[in-house]
Formats: structure tokens, sequence, C-alpha cells
């Protein structure tokens, strides 16, 4: 156990972004198979999953609210937990867990209603080291490098994809190749810390001991 790494995977906190369960299925259901894949990464990372943090905005058909009319995801500071249950519950999860193991990654899966493709947003909070600013910027970049027909980083339309909608294929895709990613982001080898450091040579000092 204590040698394990920690990931939290969130989805559905805005009850209308219906494509990012479909990533979500594509992610449980690679985890969740009776695979030496699937049990290498079970055996790597302790996995706290939460599919829809907004069951109730779901089942009214809410777009971003929650039965109390506050969209949760602009209330992870609130202090009124009432309102915002799996938002506490979630903080508190991650609270608890961190004075166990190490958390290698936080993501909550959305989907957007503007732009193309598959990308990322990140915290930059002020204050944090740089070095810490640009190691969070490793596995987007590794993600888009395993799916060049997916994701990209300037959400314009790219390749064979062009002028396409994806399908729900193409969304559980995602979630199996955010696995693959997570490999790859914690066992960076010199051939991929090199290819990090060329591909952002404003960084290179940060990145001095990756692999």
């Amino acid at each position: 156990m204590k040698t394990k790494k920690a990931v939290f995977v969130t989805s559905r906190v805005h009850p209308g972004e219906s494509n990012a369960s479909w990533v979500m299925k594509g992610f449980l259901d690679v985890l969740i198979a009776d695979s030496e894949y699937s049990n290498l990464l079970r055996e790597m990372f302790v996995f706290k999953i939460i599919p829809m943090l907004n069951p109730d905005g779901v089942i009214v058909g809410n777009y971003r609210c929650s039965l109390s009319g506050r969209d949760l995801n602009r209330n992870y500071k609130s202090t009124l937990e009432g309102q915002f249950p799996t938002i506490g519950n979630i903080i508190s999860m991650v609270k608890k867990l961190l004075t166990k193991l190490e958390v290698v990654m936080y993501c909550d899966f959305h989907s957007h209603s503007r732009k193309h493709n598959a990308f990322f947003y990140g915290c930059k909070k002020r204050g944090r080291k740089e070095r810490k600013l640009v190691q969070e910027k490793v596995f987007p970049y590794l993600l888009a490098k395993n799916t060049p027909d997916h994701v990209s980083c300037c959400g314009s339309t790219i390749g064979e994809k062009r002028g396409f909608h994806f399908n729900t294929r193409d969304y559980e895709l995602l979630g199996v190749s955010f696995l693959h990613t997570l490999l790859d982001y914690v066992n960076l080898d010199k051939f991929q810390g090199a290819m990090v450091k060329s591909s952002t040579p404003d960084d290179i000092l940060y990145f001095q001991d990756l692999g």
C-alpha cells in the first residue's frame, strides 16, 4: 500500500456534459478488466473514482447546476458543505489520502460547449514554484503524443478528424488513452524525458532530473 501512488478521477460535475461520462466509461472498462495490463494498473495505483459528482442535477435535467441552483464547480472553496455535499466530501477524501499516499493526479472530466478536440485546463496558482508548474504540463504533453488524432492544446480541428464530431467510441478511447499515459507519466524513461525537454526549450532547466 505504501508504495502505491494515488489517482483521483471525477466526472459530471456539470450534468449536461454527458460526453464526460463516455470518457469515464472507457477509463473504467479498462481499469476493471481481467487482464495483465489492468492488474498492473491496480497494483501500481490506488484509484479514487467518482463517476458522477452531480447526480441530482443529472436526474432533474440541469445543464450546469445542482438542485440548489448553484454551479458545484465554482464552490470548491465554499464553507456551505450542506449545500454542496459531494464537493465537501471529495475535498475531505483527498486530504485524508494525502496523509497516507502521494497523489500524483487529480483529473475532472468535462465537456466543452464551444472548443474542439480534447484538451486540458490546469490550475495556475500564484506563488507556486515554477518547477512544479512545469511538471504539471508533462501529462497533457504525453497524452497529446499518445492520441495525436484527438488531443490538442489549441482546441482547433486536427488531422483526419477535421470537420467531424467525435462519437461515443472516440470518447471511450480517450479514457483508455488516459490510463496508458498515466503509466508513461509515472515511469518516464530517459527517451521520454529528452522528448519532453526538447519540446519545451524555455523550461529545460526544470526538467533536468526527468528520467
